[in-house]
């Protein structure tokens, strides 16, 4: 009788009970698909004023999620010592919570004019399969009309989970590849300036196309140019509007402003922008050194724009190294003929239309070439 009196005495003093603690939350959302792993729970017995007979006590789990079936699932956690039991329920919904994906099948970021342009799309989803019939797609291309075009595809699933991708897509007008082996491409930084036109007469004369990597430091006479290489059938690009290496490299909003304002004066001239360019200094350039990695980013960001940077392989020295047409003369023509006997076949040649001396190269450098 007093062992029962005791024992009573103890339950009302301690009261003690389980205390079941479930680790992480106890309402839970799993993706669609992903294996789901409980995380378990610990128990205890707990009470006041005297010490309960077992601390740690084992949990049993009762309840599954099935992650390959939408819906929401219980799981119960049960433990008991003796007359003292606890019972804990977490919530797990399994949701569809990932966005379908598009893929864009590979086309050519820029076509002729004129040419065939046909699209090509795929969107799958995780849970409600092949999407491809409920992408949603705003924009074309009119391979009629020359310029930019930006495609924009989405789809939603049944989830309401949306996904978005684009495509750029440039209509230009180039002439035919060039035939043959070996390829030339003259290349001028800088201009216009007041020797463009004779160089511009000079091209002509010789049935030649050149690039120009244009700036935008000259007169309303020199921007003007920029239309009559166009007209005439050169190939005009981006250079900078200031060229002034402190200011453009001095973050990337900077280059890509000063990139901007010159594409502006480009397609003032000519009715369209240019996706090609020039870094100041080429991609490799120590000015910029001041701002460390900026050019690995510009390269990037030049790619994710769809833009194209050139570079060259043979250097006309007129930037510093000589200052007579001879000279200039000179240095192509012996860094071309070296060049070729190592068997590179496609030359790009940087000279500068702010000279007179090398301007007054090109009769001879194109004749022999």
């Amino acid at each position: 009788m007093l062992a029962v009196i005791a024992g009573l005495l103890i339950f009302l003093i301690s009261r003690w009970h389980v205390v079941i603690r479930l680790e992480g939350e106890d309402e839970i959302t799993v993706p669609y698909g992903v294996e789901y792993k409980d995380a378990g729970a610990t128990a205890t017995v707990e009470g006041r004023g005297v010490p309960a007979p077992d601390r740690e006590l084992n949990v049993r789990t009762r309840g599954e999620v099935d992650t390959s079936e939408i819906g929401t699932y219980t799981i119960k956690y049960r433990a008991w010592s003796g007359l003292y039991r606890g019972v804990k329920v977490r919530t797990v919904h399994v949701e569809d919570v990932i966005a379908p994906v598009i893929l864009l099948e590979s086309r050519p970021e820029h076509i002729n004019f004129g040419a065939e342009w046909t699209d090509g799309y795929s969107a799958e989803d995780d849970h409600d399969g092949d999407l491809t019939d409920q992408v949603r797609v705003e924009g074309s291309v009119d391979t009629n009309t020359l310029g930019d075009y930006t495609i924009v595809y989405t789809v939603t699933d049944a989830a309401g989970n949306e996904s978005r991708e684009e495509r750029r897509v440039s209509v230009v007008d180039e002439a035919d590849p060039v035939q043959g082996s070996k390829i030339v491409f003259l290349t001028f930084d800088d201009g216009p300036s007041d020797y463009t036109e004779q160089l511009l007469e000079v091209l002509a004369a010789h049935n030649a196309k050149a690039t120009f990597f244009t700036i935008g430091t000259g007169s309303d006479y020199h921007k003007s140019l920029i239309g009559r290489e166009f007209d005439e059938g050169h190939t005009v690009a981006v250079h900078s509007l200031t060229h002034d290496y402190n200011k453009i490299y001095s973050s990337d909003e900077e280059y890509w402003a000063d990139f901007e304002a010159q594409n502006d004066i480009i397609e003032e001239q000519t009715g369209r922008r240019s996706n090609i360019f020039r870094f100041p200094g080429g991609s490799s350039n120590t000015v910029s050194s001041f701002n460390p990695g900026i050019m690995t980013r510009l390269s990037q960001e030049a790619a994710e724009k769809g833009l194209q940077y050139f570079d060259w392989n043979v250097e006309s020295g007129d930037a510093g190294r000589v200052s007579t047409a001879d000279g200039v003369y000179e240095n192509i023509t012996t860094s071309c003929e070296s060049l070729s006997n190592q068997g590179v076949d496609v030359l790009v040649v940087l000279c500068h239309d702010s000279h007179k001396y090398t301007v007054d190269a090109m009769d001879r450098v194109l004749t022999w070439f």
